[in-house]
């Protein structure tokens, strides 16, 4: 018996070969048709500019203000702080 995948961008699209669309997510994965991709991957694409923005700025900042905690633990080491 085949199976028929259809697309989850909503636009009612079907392949008997999922490997034709495009997997989108990380634990809830979902596939979107050629057409549907095109806007999902803007998505993807903005979410990763962001994601690498802002986890630098916080980075920056959070190493910025542990002043104070490496006057009070001189000899403590962080976790998951860049060494």
């Amino acid at each position: 018996m085949g199976l028929i995948a259809q697309c989850d961008g909503g636009c009612g699209a079907t392949t008997d070969n999922v490997s034709k669309f495009k997997e989108f997510g990380i634990v809830k994965k979902v596939w979107y048709c050629e057409k549907c991709a095109v806007p999902m991957q803007a998505v993807y694409d903005q979410r990763d500019k962001l994601h690498t923005e802002y986890a630098k700025e916080l980075e920056t900042d959070l190493l910025k203000d542990l002043g104070w905690l490496i006057e009070k633990l001189p000899s403590a080491r962080l976790p998951d702080a860049p060494e």
